[in-house]
């Protein structure tokens, strides 16, 4: 091998040597890219994955917040029902109770009629009533009964005692167990 000949292969060697290296690089550049690109993709894949969690997470609160809720809304709507229920009793009661005390004077079938509409009155409705009302109620019927049967052979005295301790006992326990609150009366829910 002449000198020349050498030179030319060790020139050729390092020009292959240089695209060698430059190659290498170029081949490391793609590399650090595609691992770069993939460590991202796995991220954002992991941020999805973390998204959908989280979205899941919120989705199962909402639903026991909306079932609570719903279960809050049935109750209180059910409470207002038996409260208006309540009411309307108690205002029955009062008005059957003054039909059965201007029934006191008339005869005996007259009485006999409103008397036996205001037990019937009461079975069907005492549970509506509060209990002071409840018991209230029935001993002023009785009373009343007792104050007809007696107005004619007993004392003033004992009717007086009659009267208000039996008969009129019932007003302020009615009035007293349905408060109704003042219709200019703010409430403060919280």
């Amino acid at each position: 091998m002449t000198p020349e000949e050498i030179q030319a292969m060790a020139k050729g060697l390092a020009e292959g040597q240089a695209l060698g290296y430059v190659l290498s690089a170029v081949a490391g550049g793609v590399a650090a890219y595609f691992g770069a690109y993939l460590a991202e993709r796995g991220k954002n894949r992991a941020t999805k994955e973390d998204i959908r969690f989280i979205t899941q997470e919120v989705e199962e609160a909402k639903d026991v917040f909306q079932r609570g809720l719903s279960d809050l809304n049935a109750h209180h709507q059910l409470r207002m029902v038996a409260a208006e229920r309540r009411i309307q009793a108690h205002q029955e009661a009062y008005t059957l109770y003054c039909e059965l005390l201007d029934a006191m004077q008339e005869s005996e079938e007259g009485w006999s009629e409103i008397y036996s509409r205001t037990k019937d009155w009461y079975k069907k409705n005492n549970l509506y009533l509060g209990p002071e009302t409840r018991l209230a109620f029935m001993v002023s019927i009785q009373g009343c009964e007792r104050y007809r049967i007696l107005r004619a052979t007993a004392d003033h005295t004992v009717l007086d005692e009659i009267r208000k301790e039996e008969i009129q006992r019932i007003f302020p326990i009615l009035f007293h167990e349905v408060q109704l609150p003042s219709i200019s009366e703010r409430s403060n829910p919280l």
